[in-house]
């Protein structure tokens, strides 16, 4: 029989100091820092009816910097709270959590806090992309799981990456929706980054001659277009404040239209203009023409251009491309017609602020991509430089060069 008091007292168990909650320094025999960090993180959470109050652990051995092993302590307490949520049973399916976000969306375009064409895309993009994980679990989805989708080489094929980049932030809303709801403890979308390609990409346009032959084109095939065209290349209008040209926003007079309202092609209904402030086209002598045809034309009618059951359909670029296509030259967007404006002024030296006010760009920079794409910030900088070999200069010339008159 083994005496109790022969038993060897135990040595007193030392608590480890914690750098933070759940994060722990490792010491080397010397008893310094070593520079590596124990990470141990609990939560209690109901597993079972004899285990309502069981607890799930997390850890992590020797991890190297303080940095990571902070990020290792974050995702281990976001991966405890989705498991609490599953065991919680207040988990849902990603195709449930997408009904609910898109009815949101629904009430702010009814509020009037953000557009159509902002629901329609979010509304598309997600059904096109994630339809897939309609039967997932929301508590299944991980920022591992989601990057190693917005990175796969099948999907980088497909989309830019500045496309992925808002495919990423429609998820991310989504989960937002979750979490605002009390539904999901934290968002797995949130901390993912999708780098951007930095290359500058410059808007398409069409050449002059390009523009006066799809006019010419237009004019045999359908003389509507072709005042629709006429008018688009002196205007530089979108294709939408176009549609809501009024005879009342003309002033021949003082050469001035006014452009002050724009089209939404899917809701069929009139709004303020991109920019959503009004701005004046200066009216030179062949849009001057163009006008008084178009209302020697319709002397009573309201709008100034025809009403185009095809532009009216949303089909403009259709048929652009259309004529582009019968004539050969590369195919394009209607809005290709707006660029030519745009690089036309530049060319003809009009200051780009003032080619900013007459198209309404929000942002300096957006008119300045067709500045970059045309050379004109770079143009006769290097007509100084040449390979002839320099005059040689004598004394005398020297003198007398610097002599004042």
């Amino acid at each position: 029989m083994t005496d109790e008091n022969n038993k060897p007292a135990k040595k007193p168990r030392v608590k480890r100091p914690s750098i933070e909650p759940g994060i722990y320094p490792n010491f080397d025999k010397s008893g310094n820092p070593d520079g590596t960090f124990d990470v141990r993180v609990s939560r209690r959470m109901w597993m079972s009816d004899s285990n309502p109050h069981g607890q799930v652990f997390r850890r992590a051995r020797r991890v190297n910097g303080i940095v990571n092993a902070q990020r290792k302590k974050k995702k281990y307490l976001d991966e405890l709270a989705m498991e609490a949520l599953k065991h919680d049973g207040d988990d849902t399916t990603w195709g449930k959590a997408k009904d609910d976000y898109y009815k949101y969306l629904d009430k702010r375009h009814a509020e009037g806090t953000i557009a159509y064409s902002t629901k329609d895309s979010t509304i598309k993009t997600l059904e096109k992309h994630t339809k897939r994980w309609d039967a997932k679990w929301i508590s299944s989805f991980s920022a591992d799981f989601l990057e190693t989708f917005l990175t796969d080489e099948k999907l980088k094929e497909e989309l830019e990456s500045a496309t992925r980049l808002t495919l990423l932030k429609y998820i991310r809303g989504v989960f937002k929706r979750q979490v605002a709801t009390g539904r999901l403890k934290h968002n797995p979308a949130q901390g993912i980054l999708v780098r951007v390609d930095k290359k500058r990409k410059y808007p398409t346009v069409m050449r002059h001659e390009e523009v006066i032959a799809l006019i010419d084109y237009a004019e045999t095939i359908n003389p509507s277009w072709s005042l629709v065209y006429r008018t688009a290349y002196l205007t530089g209008a979108r294709s939408g404040e176009l549609w809501c040209i009024k005879w009342e926003d003309i002033d021949l007079k003082n050469k001035i239209l006014f452009i002050k309202r724009s089209y939404d092609w899917k809701t069929e209904t009139e709004k303020p203009t991109k920019g959503k402030k009004d701005r004046t086209v200066p009216i030179n002598s062949s849009l001057d023409a163009c006008l008084k045809e178009l209302r020697l034309k319709d002397p009573t009618a309201i709008y100034v251009l025809p009403r185009i059951a095809d532009w009216r359909n949303g089909k403009a670029a259709q048929i652009i491309r259309g004529y582009q296509q019968a004539l050969g030259i590369k195919q394009s967007k209607f809005h290709a017609i707006r660029g030519t404006f745009i690089t036309n002024l530049l060319l003809n030296g009009v200051p780009v602020i003032k080619v900013q006010a007459i198209v309404g760009h929000d942002d300096l920079k957006t008119t300045l991509l067709y500045v970059g794409m045309l050379g004109e910030d770079t143009k006769g900088a290097t007509d100084s430089l040449s390979l002839e070999k320099p005059k040689v200069v004598s004394m005398d010339e020297f003198k007398d060069k610097k002599k004042v008159p």
